[in-house]
């Protein structure tokens, strides 16, 4: 809704900070089914994907871990036991030897930032970057331009969608954020002209605020008043997970 610029008298502004409020409440209830509704599809197209990769990592890594114990076990029983390899190998605790080795691959995976998985085979979840939250977390990385890239679309349908759902997302994000800097406008046109009471009872006009005031609202409530906490609310609820 565009805010009106010029003399107006009480009922003027009242009415137009009514509709205001109105476009702006719809534009974000639509901003967030919009997310929510991209975050299921994107979600439903790439978690059956990434959970069978990740699980097959998961069984490739403990594998290839326990070959090589079994390797290492071997090779070192025929050093140290040489004519007496079965007494030596009798006496081994592999179970122990598995678990210790399970621990040091976790270790290394934990030290490269990979927490998807622990390689243990009496432990097969794994941990799913494309479940709906993070499927959300993606949505508005992507709707508000920040596109951190820590989680990104690995099938092709899904980058093509991408595409398709920015062409609506961005300029939806930014019409929502117009709308909120146009009602933070008014808030500061009645900071300057008294409080609501005065202009409900006022019978005299008054002149909304300058372009140059309304600029300045438009840069405080996108970048400071509204959306940054919330974006970084979130950022650091993902981060920690």
């Amino acid at each position: 809704m565009k805010f009106p610029t010029g003399t107006f008298n009480q009922k003027s502004v009242l009415e137009w900070s009514k509709k205001a409020t109105i476009t702006l409440v719809n534009s974000f209830i639509g901003m967030t089914g919009y997310l929510i509704i991209g975050a299921a599809v994107f979600s439903a197209i790439e978690l059956p994907e990434e959970r069978r990769s990740l699980q097959a990592l998961k069984a490739n890594t403990e594998k290839v871990t326990m070959n090589l114990v079994q390797q290492i076990v071997n090779r070192s029983l025929l050093d140290a036991c040489e004519n007496e390899f079965e007494e030596c190998f009798a006496s081994v605790d592999l179970p122990a030897l598995y678990n210790q080795s399970f621990r040091t691959i976790n270790s290394i995976l934990d030290h490269l930032g990979f927490s998807h998985f622990d390689a243990n085979p009496t432990n097969d979840q794994v941990v799913l970057s494309w479940d709906l939250a993070g499927a959300i977390y993606f949505c508005i990385t992507t709707v508000t331009t920040i596109g951190y890239g820590n989680i990104t679309p690995t099938l092709e349908e899904t980058r093509a969608l991408t595409i398709l759902y920015t062409l609506i997302g961005i300029p939806g994000f930014l019409y929502t954020c117009s709308q909120l800097s146009q009602l933070f406008s008014y808030g500061f046109f009645c900071l300057r002209t008294g409080n609501r009471s005065r202009l409900q009872h006022s019978r005299s006009e008054t002149r909304f605020p300058s372009n140059s005031l309304q600029i300045f609202c438009d840069c405080i409530s996108k970048s400071v008043v509204f959306w940054y906490p919330i974006l970084g609310s979130a950022i650091l609820y993902f981060e920690k997970i």
